[in-house]
């Protein structure tokens, strides 16, 4: 009677030999046969994962509708010292999301031109380059219209909202840049989405020319309630005519 195992092992041995394409050791045995097809889906799931993940980080910038790869730390400028101290805040505010004990939101208010939008893209651009995960930038106008347009688009609809609620960090920008307060239904969004990702330990990162006062009174306590439960930081850039006070600008007002 013939020896099946080692018939087998002869052929595994052939088929090894001929590679079929694929250049393959010589197998012995079917244990080391097995240990190689195993080793070969390892390396071939994390090859997978690995273009999964960078096909997801490249939709993500294409979904951005805020420059994200223009803006870094290397080009903010940082001339005078409340801008090295506000850097210094940011730094700080990053360790406490790669050490997982410091705030999970972050407000930075300023008004146009101040570098508040530079500085939370380069916020999120650390945050993808040396902490890992994916980011997305939204306007707010913009991330509210497509959410709005459930009806005559409920896929992109249905898309944006599972990229902002599902992204490792997302940064909403210019909240109030287009109106003099919100509608509840902007309100009861953006609320929403900030809830969803605190519960899932998820940072959020938004903009507002507002002050910090009248951000808080207009975006309401379900909104402000969101943010607090998360951990808040928030940074405050004097506006232009008060340029001198800037270098008493407060980072960390609530």
């Amino acid at each position: 009677m013939k020896d099946l195992k080692a018939e087998l092992a002869k052929k595994l041995k052939k088929m090894s030999q001929k590679g079929a394409g694929i250049k393959a050791p010589v197998f012995n045995s079917i244990d080391e046969y097995r240990n190689w097809q195993n080793e070969q889906a390892k390396i071939d799931s994390q090859r997978i994962a690995h273009d999964a993940r960078v096909n997801y980080v490249g939709a993500m910038m294409r979904e951005s509708d805020v420059a994200l790869a223009d803006n870094t730390f290397a080009n903010y400028e940082t001339t005078e010292e409340w801008q090295f101290r506000l850097v210094e805040s940011a730094r700080e505010y990053m360790e406490g999301l790669r050490e997982g004990n410091g705030n999970l939101n972050l407000v930075i208010c300023g008004e146009y031109g101040s570098g508040k939008t530079h500085l939370a893209c380069a916020i999120v651009n650390h945050f993808t380059n040396e902490i890992g995960g994916v980011g997305l930038a939204k306007q707010f106008n913009v991330l509210i219209r497509n959410l709005w347009r459930y009806k005559e688009e409920p896929k992109k609809a249905a898309a944006t909202r599972h990229h902002a609620l599902n992204v490792e960090i997302l940064l909403i920008d210019e909240v109030g840049a287009a109106e003099r307060e919100l509608y509840d239904s902007q309100i009861g969004e953006l609320g929403e989405i900030i809830r969803t990702r605190v519960n899932n330990r998820k940072p959020t990162i938004i903009t507002t020319n507002w002050e910090a006062r009248e951000f808080k009174e207009q975006i309401d306590s379900f909104v402000f309630g969101g943010l607090r439960q998360g951990g808040l930081t928030v940074f405050e850039i004097p506006k232009n005519e008060k340029r001198d006070q800037r270098k008493k600008a407060n980072f960390n007002r609530f």
